[in-house]
């Protein structure tokens, strides 16, 4: 018994001996691999300084910013060709009465989906109901003009109360405040938010497009979610916007992280509408997300020479004018501002902008970022309304965008008319757009066709 015991103790020994050579060795093990993960994000980072150095003082960039937005566009459909205009009768008395913006909602009508051909004539308002129907003579169908916006199957008397409750949410009213002073439901408002933000973006994209604007100005803007005091992850969101300094029009914004992919879809946005084949000029601050994504879309693979040595980069177009404005702060103070000119030539750029008497900045799109602050509730600072969730700021932004474009006057685009009162002009009005203000009541009776065609004009 004692020599198994002693052989059992034996066998014990030699087993936890080995377990802790075999501990060791993976100990080991462990720590030689980490030092070969270090070895290699070293490594990694001196070709990256060394990539930066060969790189310094050359123009453009060692790679093309690929836009996702572009790649992952999916491909439209196809439009079809566009009818003749219905032939009016010779005989009897002309139609006086003809829609703007209606179209046949028949998928079978050949006219379905374009406005202003002649095809629908008024039918008057049937059963004394306000809204006035429709006959389109092609197919023989009959529908009322309120189909097709959020407006259809709703009571009259609720638009006047839709429509105030509207204004007041884009004139910077809190969702709380908009309902007790409309005196309904907090979610019924939130409703209403929802079907005009859905209605408006969809009518801005056919809307805002073939654009002739000269200048362009991009800047981020700061934004909280769910009251967050700190930056947590998921509670800090960056609005990027653009604006036209001479018409005051403001042209898109992206909200997302602060990375090149949100800056890449405002540039794609503004490019979509502007006019085929122009480029602005473009303003920017210091950040390189807007260099990367402005080259990305106007930009081409080049070779440069340096120290008898030829590099292949991407450059900017020669049409392509770009400069950023680098502000310098210390403890934020502004000590100092740098003008660097990315692309184009500077005296072209100087004389285009001393034609309207300013010089390089970015002036205005920062105080469009206080404007936006104040119709905004949730991107005001020390407040109470942030916004719970990104869709939801998201439905405000797109309140906001044609309320600011087509319905609220500028005091900077008044005009002197006939008599003592000025004439009052939206950016729509200065870029042509439209002719007159416009009621947020009257933009949600709009029908948007179901594809992008040529600009539509909103006349009286």
């Amino acid at each position: 018994m004692e020599i198994s015991w002693l052989n059992l103790l034996g066998h014990d020994l030699i087993g936890l001996v080995l377990l802790g050579l075999l501990s060791e060795i993976w100990g080991h093990g462990a720590e030689l691999q980490h030092f070969e993960q270090r070895w290699a994000r070293f490594l990694a980072r001196q070709q990256r300084q060394q990539a930066r150095l060969v790189s310094q003082g050359l123009p453009g960039l060692g790679h093309r910013p690929d836009c996702t937005e572009c790649q992952d566009k999916a491909i439209a459909a196809m439009v079809p060709a566009s009818p003749p205009p219905w032939d009016e009768p010779k005989r009897g008395r002309r139609r006086e009465i003809k829609p703007t913006w209606q179209f046949c909602p028949d998928e079978q009508c050949r006219y379905y989906g374009w406005p202003g051909l002649g095809n629908l004539i008024s039918n008057g308002h049937p059963n004394s109901s306000p809204w006035r129907q429709w006959h389109c003579r092609a197919c023989g169908g009959y529908f009322v003009e309120t189909r097709g916006t959020p407006l259809y199957r709703r009571r009259t008397e609720a638009i006047e109360v839709v429509g105030r409750a509207l204004t007041a949410l884009a004139e910077g009213l809190s969702l709380q405040g908009t309902a007790r002073l409309c005196q309904v439901e907090v979610e019924t408002v939130a409703l209403w938010l929802e079907l005009a933000a859905t209605h408006f973006a969809d009518l801005a994209e056919y809307l805002s497009h073939h654009l002739e604007i000269d200048q362009v100005q991009l800047d981020d803007l700061y934004v909280r979610l769910r009251a967050a005091r700190s930056r947590q992850k998921g509670r800090v969101r960056w609005l990027y916007n653009a604006l036209d300094p001479v018409s005051k029009f403001w042209l898109g914004y992206s909200l997302g992280e602060r990375a090149l992919p949100t800056v890449q879809r405002l540039v794609h946005q503004v490019i979509r509408r502007l006019a085929p084949g122009k480029i602005p000029l473009f303003l920017t601050d210091g950040e390189a997300s807007f260099e990367s994504a402005l080259l990305g879309h106007f930009g081409q693979w080049g070779e440069v020479s340096q120290a008898g040595q030829t590099q292949r980069r991407w450059l900017p177009l020669p049409e392509l004018e770009y400069v950023q404005v680098i502000k310098q702060r210390i403890k934020r103070r502004l000590i100092q501002v740098k003008q660097h000119l990315v692309s184009g030539k500077l005296d072209p750029i100087l004389a285009k902008l001393a034609a309207h008497g300013w010089g390089i900045n970015t002036a205005f799109i920062e105080r469009f970022n206080l404007t936006l602050r104040q119709h905004v509730p949730a991107l005001g600072r020390r407040v109470l309304a942030y916004a719970q969730s990104e869709a939801g700021l998201s439905r405000q932004l797109a309140l906001v965008y044609l309320y600011y474009n087509f319905s609220l006057p500028h005091a900077a685009l008044r005009r002197s008319g006939k008599g003592p009162r000025q004439q009052e002009r939206t950016p729509a009005m200065a870029l042509g757009l439209t002719d007159r203000v416009w009621q947020l009541e009257e933009l949600l009776l709009i029908r948007v066709p179901p594809w992008s065609q040529a600009r539509m004009q909103l006349g009286g």
